[in-house]
Order: structure tokens, then C-alpha cells, then sequence
């Protein structure tokens, strides 16, 4: 199995079992992809967060959890049955979140699904003030 393409349907490393007119999306769909949705969410964040400019840049490193809380709706809810599975990056490559039946995934699950994926993107650069950690 190449790191490039999709693995093949009868690979034993593909534990689902997909419907027999689906595939799995290429690396550099999913790509092109998440590209998409951050051009959309970028825009969409400055212009929501443009008229508080002078609060948002005294947040600093806090501020990635602001950027966190506008992206949730949009990952959250297209990803999931609300949103047939698809962003407006996965609607434009073709591509779709389906649980191993072949169906949009539900609303919790899309946000746990977001919470892992972007989980280590917006907590980078915090720094945490607990008395555990510190004696480490």
C-alpha cells in the first residue's frame, strides 16, 4: 500500500467494508481538501473577528482557542448527517465522511472526530499553570 494512493478495496489493512461504489480518497484529494476548508475558515474568521482586532491581538497563544471555537460549527456540523458528510473542500474534491455502513456520520461523532484532528493544531503553544505539571 502506497502512502499516495487510496488502499485498494480487498487490502486487509482496510478494516471496513466499504459499499461497492466507493473508494477511499486519495492523500492529495484530502489535501487539496482540507486546503479548501481553511481558506474558508480563515476568511470567515477574519472578517467575524476584524471588528475586535485590538482584544484579539492582546489573547496571544489563547487566541488559537477563539479560532478553535469559529471552526467547530463549520467542521463540526458539515462533517456529520447535518452536512451530508462534506465540507465545502470535500464537496469540491469529491469526497465524503461515511461511518462503515456508507452513511454521513452523526453530529457527536464528527465532533469527537474534529477534536482529535485538530486538537494538537490549536493547543500548540499554550502553556499550562498546573501545580502537577510544573513539578515535572
Amino acid at each position: 500500500m502506497s502512502l499516495f494512493s487510496p488502499p485498494l478495496t480487498g487490502d486487509p489493512e482496510v478494516p471496513v467494508n466499504l459499499p461497492p461504489d466507493r473508494e477511499v480518497g486519495s492523500l492529495w484529494r484530502r489535501i487539496v481538501a482540507v486546503l479548501i476548508d481553511s481558506i474558508v475558515v480563515g476568511i470567515a474568521g477574519t472578517l467575524i473577528a476584524l471588528p475586535f482586532f485590538d482584544f484579539f491581538s492582546r489573547l496571544g497563544a489563547l487566541g488559537r482557542l477563539v479560532g478553535f471555537c469559529l471552526a467547530v460549527p463549520y467542521f463540526v456540523l458539515l462533517n456529520s448527517r447535518i452536512g451530508k458528510g462534506q465540507t465545502l473542500g470535500k464537496r469540491a474534491m469529491h469526497l465524503q465522511v461515511v461511518n462503515a455502513c456508507g452513511e454521513p456520520i452523526s453530529v457527536s461523532k464528527s465532533f469527537i472526530r474534529y477534536l482529535v484532528l485538530s486538537a494538537p493544531f490549536f493547543l500548540t503553544g499554550l502553556r499550562y499553570r498546573s501545580p502537577v505539571l510544573l513539578r515535572l
